[in-house]
């Protein structure tokens, strides 16, 4: 019967953190009341979230988003307010690594009916939990994917790491874990067999194989139009690359002036200008911007002193 219960985390969460910093009369019978609004920490949960998304949850399974919309209603606040100023009506959307759908979902919102969002998650449960929660939201504009974007088209595996979170699944090998067979594609031959002309955001965050990605993207990366690019940049997560290598790509090779927020995804703060190598952080996204996407982004997403400095 829980999972058929709508529960509005953010609000009530909200409440019961105003509720601590107040004293009054009742305090007692109304954390009683709370209490019994707030579900049972336990899988198979629907909740709404802050943004006013349903989602199906498994916080006592997944440790990372999905407990966090459990405690608080929301994930990564930070990251959908950037997307907020970033994505515009009828934009193409690449969303590699979708996991449950939050990011995809909110895309989708932002790029309204005539807009397309391709949604990239290679393990199947996810994949199947992705489906439902499009399901959930009525959304008709994200295109679900069951692969991963890779340097080269075939089979490969992907490594479960529930003792992190879902989203910690990875194409790296690890010895904790038998790894599943996963379908493998290359992100220049997805776009010419799906026709695709353009992408203008393209958001990756797949576990460390952002680099293997971007090596089968290098067609499309010579082309004139190139997408903003939100990306999972971290010394944190096992790779087969060192991370400053993806700052390299990114920076030298494709010529992006590179971002982060300067309180990190969860914080509402705008973008600071990553100058080196010592300004990137220890785990969080970078956006990367060609000379030409200035002008479609709101100037809200930047502090005025290192706008384009």
């Amino acid at each position: 019967m829980r999972n058929k219960i709508l529960w509005n985390l953010y609000s009530i969460r909200k409440f019961e953190a105003l509720l601590k910093k107040k004293q009054f009369r009742g305090k007692r019978v109304v954390k009683k009341i709370l209490k019994k609004l707030i579900p049972d920490f336990a899988d198979d949960l629907t909740v709404k979230t802050k943004h006013g998304y349903i989602f199906k949850i498994n916080p006592l399974t997944d440790k990372g988003i999905e407990r966090k919309i459990y405690e608080f209603g929301v994930y990564e606040e930070g990251t959908l307010w950037c997307f907020n100023h970033i994505i515009n009506r009828n934009d193409v959307v690449f969303d590699v690594g979708a996991n449950i759908g939050l990011t995809a979902i909110h895309a989708s919102r932002l790029t309204g009916r005539n807009g397309k969002v391709f949604a990239f998650e290679p393990l199947v449960s996810t994949y199947d939990l992705l489906l439902e929660n499009l399901k959930h939201n009525n959304v008709k504009n994200v295109i679900p994917i069951n692969s991963a974007l890779s340097d080269d088209d075939g089979v490969g595996f992907i490594f479960e790491n529930l003792h992190i979170n879902r989203g910690a699944a990875s194409l790296i090998k690890n010895s904790k874990t038998a790894g599943k067979e996963v379908k493998k594609e290359k992100l220049d031959n997805f776009i010419k067999n799906f026709d695709i002309e353009n992408i203008d955001f393209l958001k990756v965050d797949i576990e460390g194989s952002e680099i293997p990605m971007l090596k089968g993207s290098m067609q499309y990366f010579t082309t004139p139009k190139k997408p903003i690019i939100c990306i999972e940049f971290s010394r944190e997560v096992k790779s087969d690359y060192n991370a400053d290598m993806l700052y390299y790509i990114l920076k030298e090779k494709f010529r992006y002036d590179i971002y982060k927020q300067k309180n990190g995804k969860d914080s509402l703060t705008p973008l600071i200008k990553v100058k080196g190598l010592e300004d990137l952080p220890n785990h969080d996204n970078l956006y990367c911007f060609q000379e030409y996407h200035y002008k479609k982004v709101s100037k809200k997403l930047f502090y005025k002193k290192e706008l384009r400095a």
